[in-house]
């Protein structure tokens, strides 16, 4: 669906003030015009969009790395925050968060994509 968002790999910048893209998910937004946990490249620098947009992407970033993401909890919740998919590049070993063998063997994640090393999975309801 078109409004489906897509969490995506990243990885923390300058001492883990920001968070930024590290392969083509970064460009999710802009080419298949879905919504992802990314911030423009320039957040760090710009007025944001306004609100507490800045510590709602760090505090989304904090809860990616802290969390496990196969706990039916974990997954339920980005499924309230109308994520439905999990992009992860051809670089996974550079992702602030290392759980790409760990959620293609969950029971809530379906493997949709997979070629030459991007993989889309599909949040499943717990």
């Amino acid at each position: 669906p078109q409004e489906s968002k897509i969490l995506v790999n990243f990885e923390y910048s300058y001492g883990k003030s920001l968070i930024s893209g590290i392969d083509s998910g970064w460009w999710i937004p802009y080419l298949a015009s879905r919504g992802t946990n990314l911030p423009p490249l320039i957040f760090g620098s710009e007025q944001s969009f306004g609100g507490n947009y800045y510590a709602e992407v760090m505090e989304l970033g904090a809860y990616i790395t802290e969390e496990s993401l196969t706990d039916p909890s974990v997954v339920q919740h980005f499924l309230e925050l109308g994520y439905e998919y999990v992009f992860i590049g051809r670089h996974p070993l550079r992702s602030a968060y290392p759980f790409q063998a760990e959620l293609e063997t969950s029971d809530y994640y379906d493997l949709v994509y997979d070629v030459d090393g991007v993989k889309l999975l599909k949040l499943i309801h717990p």
